[in-house]
């Protein structure tokens, strides 16, 4: 329960951070260089900052899924999609799931005595409750000791987008199959195949168990995932390597690869004191490393993060720190953030945001306030659901107009956000109609697109999760800028 509740208290963190790079930068906006922007066509400041905010709410609220799982401890620290074995807790229960195989060849009492390794058990069975079909089977060599337990699953019902999956253990039984004490796991291999049309194609995963406990239980061991993406996604493949140390350091690393051949990579290292390091290599480039101290024995946390930037026209090093403090009474909780931005320009920002976490009406609830040098202050409000969040937020700029946004994400990092720009916020007071709105739909890396209306003019939008911003009007004309701006 208490990573559960670590989980929550920093998702805002970088969360949080796209309201804090708007607030310190959406005005005096310099554009890139940029060869398709066109000379003759320019939108309007307002324009560009009802964009930029879009974006960097986005991205941040990308970002801040990764954060999470660092103060989530181990279960959290890797990305997961159906199928995997990534954590110690996945590990045991496929071992168990294998000794439960071997327990039902024992219960039947038609073990078949073979020379060397041989198939001495197996069963077709059904689920009458799931209709989900499959066949389990034991191979075992009485002389060595050594065995191979298998499942295959391969009858599905009609609404669950896996078509196949199949795991088999190799395991150490020893002589006698009736004593458990010298049973062990050796390696464990599993596959998952998905439907035609679903996102994912495939997920093969390998488990080499690296220590035992007295009683033979697995303790330790190493772990890869290699999962296969759908053609329509951008992401084509994902490695993952895990080793798990008892009492040790434990470390995670991923390899992410896009169809246009570019990687995004980045690791963690937990350590027995309940601190550890990250770090990351972007697609275009840019670097993160970072610290943390989890909550686990004093209730006080702490995550730092630089990041530099590889090719940001404006930015060139965003360095955060926040600490927290949880309430081990009722689980309530205070953060105080604090982040720089120093720009190309030679010009650096800084922004402190505090927040404050508590139950309302039996779903948590965070309310921060964001304080910055040249843009004074805005409120950000997340309420979170079991499926998803809910996220409000309102500024006011040194223009004096006030925003108010809406989004909603979902636990894979997708979500719909809608953002209304007001002449001033007694004009949003009197129900006049906003100035500028925007709607985008952005997907788990932080690029979307969507619609941005400027009055009676309306432009598509691009948001890459690299920062860069296109506007088309509706000839076609176009103007590209940086999420960023100097100051």
């Amino acid at each position: 329960m208490k990573r559960y509740l670590k989980n929550f208290r920093l998702n805002q963190l970088f969360l949080l951070a796209g309201l804090l790079f708007f607030l310190s930068s959406c005005e005096n906006t310099v554009d890139p260089p940029d060869d398709n922007n066109n000379p003759d066509f320019s939108v309007n400041a307002g324009v560009k900052s009802t964009a930029q905010f879009g974006w960097q709410m986005m991205h941040q609220v990308n970002t801040s899924r990764q954060f999470n799982d660092i103060l989530e401890g181990e279960d959290g620290a890797v990305t997961d999609e159906m199928g995997m074995i990534n954590t110690m807790g996945k590990v045991r229960k496929q071992a168990s799931k294998m000794y439960q195989v071997r327990d039902y060849a024992r219960a039947a009492n038609i073990i078949r005595k073979g020379a060397g390794d041989s198939l001495v058990w197996y069963e077709e069975w059904t689920d009458p409750e799931s209709g989900i079909s499959g066949r389990r089977g034991l191979f075992y060599d009485p002389e060595s000791g050594n065995a191979r337990i298998y499942e295959v699953i391969f009858d599905f019902p009609a609404d669950v987008e896996i078509s196949y999956d199949s795991t088999s253990v190799a395991a150490f039984l020893g002589p006698d199959l009736n004593d458990d004490s010298d049973d062990r796991v050796l390696s464990l291999d599993k596959e998952t195949r998905f439907n035609p049309g679903f996102q994912l194609i495939s997920v093969l995963s390998n488990v080499t168990p690296t220590a035992y406990d007295d009683d033979n239980e697995i303790i330790s061991a190493t772990a890869e995932n290699i999962v296969n993406y759908a053609g329509e996604a951008e992401l084509s493949k994902l490695t993952q390597n895990a080793e798990f140390n008892h009492e040790e350091n434990s470390t995670f690393s991923e390899l992410l690869e896009f169809r246009d051949n570019t990687t995004h990579s980045r690791s963690i290292t937990f350590y027995p004191s309940n601190t550890g390091i990250f770090s990351e290599s972007w697609r275009d480039g840019s670097t993160v490393t970072g610290d943390f101290d989890d909550f686990e024995d004093d209730n006080q946390g702490s995550v730092n993060r630089i990041i530099n930037f590889a090719s940001n026209p404006l930015v060139t090093r965003l360095e955060q720190g926040a600490a927290y403090a949880l309430n081990p009474d009722d689980s309530s909780s205070t953060a105080t953030l604090t982040e720089i931005i120093d720009f190309t320009t030679g010009n650096v920002d800084s922004t402190k945001v505090n927040l404050q976490r508590r139950m309302e009406d039996g779903f948590w609830r965070e309310y921060l306030t964001i304080r910055t040098n040249n843009e004074g202050q805005a409120s950000l409000k997340i309420s979170y659901f079991d499926e998803y969040k809910e996220i409000e937020a309102e500024h006011i700029d040194t223009e004096d107009r006030y925003y108010r946004l809406n989004a909603v994400e979902y636990p894979d990092g997708s979500g719909e956000l809608w953002l209304k720009v007001y002449t001033s916020q007694a004009s949003y007071n009197n129900g006049d109609a906003p100035i500028y709105t925007l709607h985008i739909i952005y997907g788990p890396d932080g690029s979307g697109s969507g619609e941005l209306a400027d009055g009676n003019t309306t432009y598509q939008v691009t948001l890459s999760a690299d920062g860069e911003i296109e506007v088309v009007n509706n000839t076609g004309e176009s103007e590209a800028f940086s999420a960023y701006s100097s100051n």
